[in-house]
């Protein structure tokens, strides 16, 4: 345990990375950043980038900036999330835009992406490998979030589709995470492609369980807005791999003007189908697959951190 509460300490060193990087003489973002900064995640995409690094060589020192660059691309885009949703409320506090209006949150997470590029230049030019890295991930995610918005209330999507959105939307950032971190630390490409694949599934399991938690969680205890991906016509995988038990109920029921208490009906239908012991299922596939991968990887300490880190994030809500 004693590595892994250095690698939970190691984010007040991101923190302070952050801190520093988005300070800004625009008095209108002072006191957001400072929101921003009071209500930071647990960073568990920093914390799998330095755990990365960690395991081929823990005296990396510039794994703090590559990590605080990881958590610049989320928190950017996060904000813009919550823009599009409209949410309220981002890990228990109002999200920025709702707080700030859209206009400063545009601002914000716009200010972010240029503060991530310019980290990205500073740490990076030189490399076109780990450029290149960076370049391919925000194009997945923006390719995700487009094809996200062509298949909103199309209840005709494919399963596999759903899954290559979630692979871009979520698990491209954990992958770079990965493959960042072990590039860093001196290992192999080979090594560096199997963190990146475990980054993979750890994204997948990431978006999995919170659309568990969409279905079964308050607003409170989740943190976020919870129960409207299906009312703003994002239709999620438990959905998806239960809808043809019922097809002609979500044909009805899913209509772009979904209410909130039709929004309910159609949860519990889903629970009753079994959509989440099904994601379930879909989970644990995917875990057999990171042990499998993580087996590839040195033996050490550090290596055992991760599987402490593996365990948390699917436990975090079971």
């Amino acid at each position: 345990m004693k590595y892994y509460y250095q690698l939970k300490k190691s984010t007040n060193q991101v923190s302070i990375e952050l801190e520093r990087l988005i300070s800004t003489s625009y008095h209108e973002l002072d006191s957001l950043f400072n929101d921003l900064t009071l209500s930071k995640g647990k960073m568990i995409r920093a914390q799998y980038c330095i755990l990365c690094a960690n395991i081929f060589d823990e005296n990396i020192n510039n794994k703090y900036k590559v990590a605080s660059s990881i958590e610049l691309i989320h928190l950017a885009s996060l904000i813009h999330d919550d823009i599009i949703d409209d949410a309220t409320m981002r890990r228990n506090n109002p999200s920025i835009q709702s707080k700030y209006g859209k206009d400063i949150a545009v601002y914000t997470g716009d200010f972010l992406f240029t503060k991530y590029f310019e980290l990205i230049y500073n740490l990076f030019h030189d490399n076109n490998l780990l450029i290149k890295a960076n370049i391919d991930t925000m194009k997945a995610i923006l390719n995700g979030e487009l094809r996200q918005k062509e298949n909103l209330f199309n209840l005709d999507q494919n399963i596999d589709d759903k899954i290559n959105i979630m692979k871009q939307k979520t698990g491209a950032l954990f992958a770079l995470a990965g493959f960042e971190g072990a590039y860093i630390g001196g290992a192999t490409l080979e090594e560096c492609n199997i963190c990146a694949e475990i980054g993979l599934y750890l994204g997948l399991i990431f978006q999995l369980i919170d659309d568990i938690l969409d279905l079964t969680s308050t607003d409170m205890s989740a943190g976020k807005n919870t129960a409207h991906d299906f009312i703003l016509g994002i239709y999620t995988l438990p959905l998806l791999l239960v809808k043809n038990k019922d097809i002609t109920f979500f044909e009805n029921k899913l209509t772009t003007d979904l209410t909130i208490e039709q929004n309910k009906v159609v949860i519990q239908k889903i629970i009753d189908l079994g959509g989440i012991e099904i994601s379930k299922n879909n989970i644990a596939e995917y875990s057999n697959k990171i042990n499998s991968l993580i087996l590839k990887l040195p033996q050490n300490n550090w290596t055992d951190v991760l599987y402490l880190l593996f365990d948390k994030i699917i436990n975090r809500s079971f």
